[in-house]
């Protein structure tokens, strides 16, 4: 039984996750038994002139992978990456609600959604006390699913992918279901569980978390640097990767 898991949608990017995942450690308790859940996709960020071959991108998801378990050696996470050499934001966020729920029944607390991009840059609480609020809710008649990190403005009752602490009956009942009565694979997964929660579930309510514990987001500046596109601005998919 893990007491908490974590879902992440991640690129091949070791030198944001040095900055991004690290501070997930202010959260976190080294002794939680945690499954961290990472799909993580390949994307060309090599000169024009280097040739992609097989041994090039088994190498960049190694150097990934080590990079950010090298981060939490001291910590009780089991590590499950999903590789996928043609990288998909749709595609990827599937990938990690498939597999969380073949799991579900096996944690215990809730469901950290982090996208790999997010820096916490303020520590003034760890999340457990928010997870056994969601944990004392379950199978209780009430609307909180529960607690969305800060970033600039914070405005409660709203669904999205920044990173937030589900419940695991609002993780089953909005992004499960989202997923599974929508098909479109085109379609940015983010308006998916947004317009899921609008039409069928707008009476649940996502918390914002104080202050203290606020986010920044680091992969616009990176992207733009790299001279990427955004996933789904492009019409052919080998080009695309999984950034919002």
């Amino acid at each position: 039984m893990y007491e908490l898991a974590i879902l992440t949608t991640a690129i091949i990017r070791p030198e944001i996750h040095i900055k991004s995942l690290n501070s997930v450690k202010k959260i976190l308790k080294k002794y939680t038994k945690i499954l961290w859940i990472i799909n993580l996709d390949f994307v060309n960020i090599f000169p024009k002139n280097v040739i992609i071959t097989d041994k090039i991108i088994e190498q960049c998801f190694n150097n990934t992978m080590i990079t950010i378990k090298t981060l939490f050696l001291n910590y009780n996470i089991t590590f499950k990456f999903i590789l996928n050499k043609v990288g998909n934001f749709n595609n990827a966020v599937r990938n990690l609600v498939k597999e969380v729920e073949n799991m579900i029944d096996n944690i215990k607390l809730g469901i950290l959604y982090f996208e790999d991009d997010w820096v916490i840059s303020r520590n003034g609480n760890n999340i457990y006390y928010y997870l056994h609020l969601l944990d004392n809710r379950q199978g209780e008649k009430n609307n909180i699913y529960g607690y969305r990190f800060s970033f600039r403005e914070c405005i409660g009752n709203v669904a999205s992918f920044r990173p937030t602490i589900w419940s695991l009956d609002g993780f089953k009942d909005i992004f499960i279901s989202a997923f599974r009565k929508n098909n479109d694979i085109k379609k940015d997964p983010e308006n998916i569980l947004i317009e899921y929660w609008k039409k069928e579930k707008s009476e649940y309510i996502i918390m914002c978390l104080p202050y203290e514990l606020n986010v920044i987001d680091i992969g616009r500046n990176w992207v733009q640097q790299k001279g990427l596109i955004k996933w789904n601005r492009h019409i052919d998919s080998e080009t695309t990767y999984n950034l919002v």
